[in-house]
């Protein structure tokens, strides 16, 4: 059986689960057949997603809830996966909307439309696009967090050592990703917009490779006032 880890550059990355060992029963070509016509169905199923240029709306139907993450005051982040017509699912993040009233959904709305966009930027967030309810926006999974986090729980290692070649590297190569991921989204027309760039917002995922996550949309930068969270700071607007 397989089951779709991650999504990096539109590629899902799938892995097999394991299964108990069992006696040759000659029908191992067939096997092969069976999981190969699976798999092409699996990437299939993830690149309706991916493909479409215009904002996708999910149902609820097709949305499960897992794990929460984290939680603030308006929104919480969850584990959660997304099914797909051949009724298979894969990993993904899910934002879900706490106050549910007009002005965080049309938020929210809006924040799906510009990571829609983004989608096919190799240093930005897939984003899968939004429920039906405008309840809960879809992104792709970040399995390693984000790159506080990351980069803790590595120090916190007695293997890793800022001194060391490799990973000094590594740390350049990070700076490099985020560095060109600012590049790319301020050269689009018209440049998305960071509400906060922060620590928090460039996530890792499971191939080590830097993602930019946590963009403006009109309703934030034109009704800043509205917005009770006030750590929301667009540092590129004038």
């Amino acid at each position: 059986m397989f089951c779709l880890n991650s999504v990096k550059n539109g590629i899902p990355n799938i892995r097999k689960q394991s299964r108990q060992t069992q006696e040759p029963t000659g029908l191992e070509s067939y096997e092969t057949l069976e999981i190969s016509q699976r798999q092409h169905s699996q990437i299939s199923s993830v690149y309706q997603f991916l493909a479409k240029p215009e904002l996708n709306e999910i149902t609820n139907s097709d949305i499960i809830l897992q794990s929460l993450i984290t939680s603030g005051v308006f929104y919480g982040i969850r584990n959660g996966q997304l099914k797909t017509e051949e009724n298979l699912s894969f990993d993904i993040i899910i934002k879900e909307v706490k106050n549910l009233n007009i002005f965080w959904m049309q938020y929210l709305r809006e924040q799906a439309v510009a990571m829609c966009k983004l989608r096919r930027n190799d240093y930005t967030m897939a984003c899968f696009g939004i429920s039906q309810d405008n309840k809960y926006l879809l992104m792709e999974n970040a399995s390693c967090g984000n790159i506080q986090m990351y980069l803790k729980e590595q120090t916190d290692n007695s293997y890793y050592n800022m001194k060391k070649v490799d990973d000094h590297l590594k740390i350049i190569n990070f700076i490099q990703q985020i560095i060109r991921g600012i590049k790319s989204v301020l050269e689009m027309q018209p440049p998305a917009l960071f509400y906060s760039l922060s620590a928090s917002h460039v996530l890792i995922t499971n191939q080590e490779q830097c993602k930019l996550t946590g963009f403006a949309t009109s309703t934030a930068v034109n009704q800043r006032e509205k917005l009770e969270e006030q750590d929301h700071v667009n540092i590129f607007s004038k």
